[in-house]
């Protein structure tokens, strides 16, 4: 399910259509050409809901497809996605080169072994072994696992 921001108002964009019967604004997604019907088909995302002819409320889609648009309209601030790899690269260099990572994995199994060389790279830049601010902290790493483990 979407949800409606009905706290931002934005241009509706070129080439969207809306909808008569309802008022939802669409745009084309995606074209397939069927050639056994010798013809295109437009696959259309709704992305919400027009106030005129030229405005409309934003949704998740529209705030995803358009972000710049959207931060633009809107009061809210967008959710900041990067990750750093610095750690990431040093760690890995230093497990291939001395070859402690693949220690650890014949040890441990590749899962521990990721999880010891993740607590490693937290271990790094806070000159310390304590794992209090282990999961905020690692939160903006990429790490060796997919998602950060807790303290346990």
């Amino acid at each position: 399910m979407s949800t409606i921001y009905r706290n931002a108002v934005v241009p509706i964009p070129e080439g969207a259509r809306i909808s008569k019967s309802d008022a939802r604004v669409m745009i084309v997604t995606e074209k397939r050409y069927f050639p056994e019907k010798q013809y295109n088909v437009d696959q259309r995302k709704t992305i919400v809901l027009a106030i005129n002819d030229h405005h409309m409320y934003p949704n998740s889609f529209f705030r995803w497809k358009y972000p710049k648009v959207f931060s633009q309209y809107s009061k809210e601030n967008l959710p900041v996605h990067t990750k750093s790899i610095g750690l990431y690269v040093a760690s890995l260099a230093i497990g291939q080169s001395t070859g402690l990572y693949r220690i650890l994995i014949d040890s441990y199994g590749i899962e521990s072994a990721n999880m010891i060389m993740d607590y490693a790279m937290h271990s790094i830049p806070q000159k310390s072994n304590v794992d209090e601010q282990y999961p905020s902290a690692m939160r903006s790493q990429l790490l060796y696992l997919d998602d950060v483990k807790d303290d346990t």
